[in-house]
């Protein structure tokens, strides 16, 4: 059994905790950011995306519409829908940004881009909620 005092000091602790929640929310959510991850293979068709081409798409299309991120050298693994299997040179991109509709936007247009650029039939975007953020 509960004493009355205890269970005095255990109600004011639930009822502080439930006054600050919607404070905690808020700030939380204030500042949400997302990391994105592009995956940009450099197979085409035909032909393999030279060094030079990969540069030159960066350069006027990430280094302009970006403002900062990673570049990771990668090999990526594939099966097509008949079984063929691929592997192929690629490119990630970590990207960190706000969630916002301009920031989605902007990711959209770097992947038409790209796909129309180098005749792809797909860029891999894959979307992470940062659950803390220490640059404040």
């Amino acid at each position: 059994m509960i004493k009355k005092k205890t269970w005095a000091r255990i109600k004011n602790k639930l009822l502080i905790g439930v006054a600050i929640l919607p404070l905690l929310i808020s700030s939380c959510t204030q500042h949400q950011h997302i990391q994105t991850d592009l995956y940009f293979g450099l197979s085409t068709k035909t032909d393999e995306i030279t060094p030079d081409q990969w540069n030159s798409f960066k350069t006027q299309t990430l280094d302009e519409a970006l403002s900062g991120y990673t570049q990771v050298d990668a090999q990526g693994y594939w099966q097509s829908a008949s079984g063929e299997k691929y592997r192929e040179n690629s490119k990630l991109i970590i990207y960190i940004h706000e969630d916002s509709s301009a920031e989605f936007n902007k990711l959209d247009s770097i992947i038409h881009i790209y796909k129309t650029q180098f005749n792809q039939e797909s860029v891999l975007e894959v979307h992470h909620k940062i659950i803390r953020d220490y640059s404040e």
